[in-house]
């Protein structure tokens, strides 16, 4: 079924672009029903109409009475209000028009928009399709990211956090940041985020509970880049391809991680799934972290360190499949819940969406 869904994604006609991402988060929302989550992500505000649009800047949207800043300011317009566009700028702007850049080197355009009765310009850079609905504890979220797919996961409700790690990249430190969503004008449309700032987060988090941020993480391990999260050290390598490997001893802990064989219910004949372990090695208790239900290929350890400050390890795991693409899944042990080592914190996803 999962296949099959990703099949048809794949050939969707570009015109049903928003309908295509909806299907994504399904996808997304199936195949990490293996990580025990029971809320689908699904957008609180979305629009397929081309005559309208949602406000992403977090402190809102000057409308001007011209284009260009020097312009009054008619009103500031609220983040994540509707918005209708005067006109299509997808079917209105050309190759030759070119871009213009924001202070913080932002691409896009001044397009006229009303709203609440009020006729001006806003620079389209901070207008979208829609808002991610948050319903989880926390949000694992890369930045600048996306493609085929959006990271408006923006809500005032939430802290937002990246991970910076220092010069000589030994260390690593929890700061907030403040998040900035904007359009990617490209044949896609999509939603990136990334922090505010000159400071390059490693990777960012959202969460409904504050973090600690005092002092220093210390680094025990993580790849040069997110984008290449396949480590050269083979001793976090839990699984490849068709093989399955020793156990991984998670640096630092007494969490061990394996890769074993679960017996798949109601079937017949019966037949048996990978699936990753989590085991304590001082207590032997053990609990199933990825099932079933994700197909696997390759599984690596990409990054660990006590990031929640509750003095047990955390971890990054890097799971990829030729089909359904590749995911980065975020674990931490605070706030784990009763008869469980660790809870998901987390997950981004790189689908072939395209």
């Amino acid at each position: 079924m999962y296949k099959f869904l990703l099949k048809i994604s794949q050939n969707m006609p570009r015109p049903l672009q928003i309908y295509k991402a909806l299907l994504l988060s399904a996808l997304i929302a199936f195949s990490t029903a293996t990580f025990a989550q029971s809320d689908s992500e699904e957008y609180s505000a979305i629009s397929d109409d081309p005559t309208s649009a949602f406000v992403l800047a977090f402190s809102g949207l000057r409308l001007r009475e011209f284009p260009g800043t020097a312009s009054k300011v008619l009103t500031t317009i609220p983040f994540a209000s509707k918005v209708t566009l005067m006109r299509d700028p997808t079917l209105s702007r050309s190759e030759d028009d070119g871009y213009l850049f924001d202070a913080d080197s932002i691409r896009g355009n001044w397009v006229s928009v009303k709203y609440q009765g009020k006729t001006g310009y806003v620079f389209d850079a901070y207008l979208g399709n829609g808002i991610r609905k948050m319903n989880k504890a926390s949000y694992l979220i890369m930045e600048d990211a996306a493609w085929c797919w959006s990271d408006a996961y923006a809500s005032k409700a939430y802290h937002y956090y990246g991970v910076f790690l220092d010069k000589s990249k030994q260390h690593a430190s929890l700061k907030t940041i403040k998040p900035v969503f904007h359009s990617d004008h490209d044949e896609h449309e999509s939603i990136s985020m990334h922090a505010s700032g000159k400071e390059r987060p490693y990777f960012m988090l959202a969460t409904r509970e504050p973090l600690a941020e005092d002092g220093l993480i210390n680094r025990f391990h993580f790849c040069s880049k997110l984008e290449d999260y396949r480590p050269k050290d083979a001793s976090f390598q839990v699984l490849r391809n068709d093989s399955i490997l020793h156990a991984v001893r998670i640096q630092e802990s007494n969490w061990e991680l394996s890769c074993v064989k679960q017996k798949v219910q109601d079937s017949n004949p019966s037949y048996y799934e990978k699936v990753i372990q989590l085991k304590d090695r001082n207590t032997g208790q053990k609990q199933i972290i990825v099932d079933k239900n994700y197909v696997m290929s390759e599984a690596y350890m990409a990054w660990c360190a006590d990031l929640d400050r509750d003095g047990v390890q955390d971890f990054m795991l890097s799971l990829s499949d030729e089909e359904s693409g590749s995911c980065l899944v975020l674990f931490l042990s605070r706030n784990a819940g009763k008869g469980k080592l660790m809870r998901l914190a987390g997950i981004y996803w790189w689908g072939d969406c395209c």
